[in-house]
């Protein structure tokens, strides 16, 4: 591992800067404390960076994406670590987004959510029924939903993944919504075949 602490991002990817955003210009500018891995072999980079603040991961995502097209790698990541004052819970969707890029079951589950904070332990709540609970629990989302701000903030919170309390009827209200729409699906099938079938038998007539 290279220690590369003295140094900031535009000595270390001085092939992006002419080409960066205004956003990628803010990173870069503000990026200290740097820590840089390289895998060589698999063209795989990894830096790691203090951040004095918070940053949109879409914003993140980008300029890793710029980095690794410049240096036509495999991988690249940028490991972002701010001050652990600046950890609320307006940051919980930029929390969420990691996950779902590093892949945890999260994708769907948390497009609606309500939080709570009640000292250390958050509480997320979503429109599941105990079923995908269950699922969240198995893949053991909210363990590395801890590691995410652990890693980010150098803060320990405890994650609890419950359902809200009209998750039973928003379940009912969907599986209602789905069949409407397969109803739906199935009727203009139905009227397409038959289109279909009455075409091919005024072709045969003819």
């Amino acid at each position: 591992m290279a220690d590369n602490k003295t140094r900031n991002l535009s000595d270390v990817f001085r092939k992006v800067v002419p080409e960066l955003s205004a956003k990628g210009r803010e990173i870069f500018s503000d990026a200290a404390d740097l820590t840089l891995r390289i895998d060589r072999e698999h063209r795989i980079a990894e830096v790691g960076c203090r951040l004095p603040r918070l940053y949109k991961k879409r914003d993140i995502y980008a300029l890793e994406n710029q980095i690794k097209e410049a240096y036509e790698l495999s991988q690249m990541r940028i490991l972002t670590h701010y001050p652990a004052e600046l950890f609320s819970m307006d940051y919980m969707g930029e929390i969420l987004t990691e996950a779902a890029r590093v892949g945890v079951v999260v994708s769907g589950f948390f497009d609606k959510y309500e939080l709570e904070q009640d000292g250390e332990t958050i509480v997320i709540r979503i429109p599941f029924t105990q079923g995908g609970i269950t699922l969240l629990n198995l893949a053991e989302t909210a363990r590395i939903i801890e590691g995410i701000i652990y890693s980010e903030f150098s803060i320990s919170v405890h994650i609890q993944i419950e359902k809200t309390a009209d998750a039973e009827q928003q379940y009912a209200e969907y599986v209602a919504k789905q069949m409407e729409r397969l109803n739906s699906e199935s009727a203009h099938i139905s009227a397409e075949y038959e289109r279909m079938m009455q075409e091919a038998e005024r072709a045969q007539s003819m």
